[in-house]
C-alpha cells in the first residue's frame, strides 16, 4: 500500500488555480504520475481500522481466485488463502461517458481527451483518455463543432473533470474553487448570451447622476 501522497508536495492555492491553465501535456504527464505512484488510503481512516486487535492488513496479496469450501467464502491470495464471513470488492471506477446510460443520448457528441490531437502519444491511461475534454467552466464540449451545441450548457463535476481542472473536483479543499469557477463562468456564459438585450438596456437608460 503507498504511504506517500505525491501530490502533497504541490498541494495549496497553486495546484488548485494552476493546473487548469496547463499545456495538455503537462496535465496529462502529472496526473498520469500521480496514477502510477497511486495514493495512500486516508490515515484516519487507517488509524480507526487498527484501532481494532484483530485487524489485519494484507499487504501485496494480489486475489488469484474464491471458492466455496464446507459452507465458507475462500478468497485464494499468492501469499495464503483467507476464509471469511463477507467480501466487499473494492472495484473502483472510471470516467467514460459512453458507459453512462444517463449521456447515451449526447455521448457520441461529447469530445475526450482521446480525441485531442497527439492523444496517441501521450503516456495518459485509457482512464484518463477516457475523461471528457472540458473548457474551463467545466462545460462539455463538441467531438465535432456544430454537431450538439446544447453541450456547452452542461457542466461536468465530478471526478471526471479532474484531467482537465486537477484536484479542484476531487479535493475537499478544492470545492469552494470549484463552485466559484463553474458560477463565474456560467455568469460570463448567460451575460454572452443575452448581450443584445443588455446593450438595449444600456441605450435605453436614463437615470441622471445629477440635476
Amino acid at each position: 500500500m503507498p504511504a506517500v501522497q505525491k501530490l502533497a508536495a504541490i498541494r495549496g492555492p497553486g495546484l488548485l488555480h494552476g493546473f487548469v491553465g496547463l499545456p495538455d501535456v503537462s496535465k496529462s504527464r502529472l496526473l498520469q504520475y500521480e496514477l502510477k505512484t497511486q495514493n495512500p488510503a486516508p490515515r484516519q481512516s487507517i488509524l480507526r481500522v487498527f484501532r481494532h486487535h484483530d485487524a489485519h492488513l494484507h499487504a501485496a496479496s494480489e486475489v488469484t481466485g474464491l471458492a466455496i469450501v464446507d459452507d465458507e467464502l475462500c478468497v485464494h491470495t499468492r501469499p495464503a488463502n483467507h476464509h471469511v464471513d463477507f467480501l466487499i470488492f473494492g472495484t473502483g471506477f472510471c470516467n467514460d461517458p459512453n458507459r453512462r446510460p444517463e449521456l447515451s443520448a449526447i455521448a457520441p457528441f461529447i469530445r475526450l481527451w482521446s480525441d485531442e490531437a497527439g492523444a496517441e502519444d501521450s503516456p495518459s491511461s485509457n482512464d484518463l483518455l477516457n475523461s471528457p475534454y472540458l473548457d474551463a467552466g467545466f462545460a462539455f464540449r463538441e467531438k465535432a463543432p456544430g454537431t450538439c451545441p446544447g453541450l456547452s450548457n452542461i457542466h461536468c463535476i465530478a471526478s471526471a473533470a479532474a484531467m482537465t481542472h486537477g484536484r479542484v473536483p476531487v479535493a475537499v479543499q478544492g470545492a469552494s474553487v470549484m463552485a466559484r469557477r463553474l458560477t463565474e463562468a456560467i455568469c460570463r456564459s448567460l451575460f454572452v448570451e443575452d448581450f443584445e438585450s443588455h446593450y438595449a438596456r444600456v441605450e435605453a437608460y436614463n437615470v441622471r447622476e445629477f440635476a
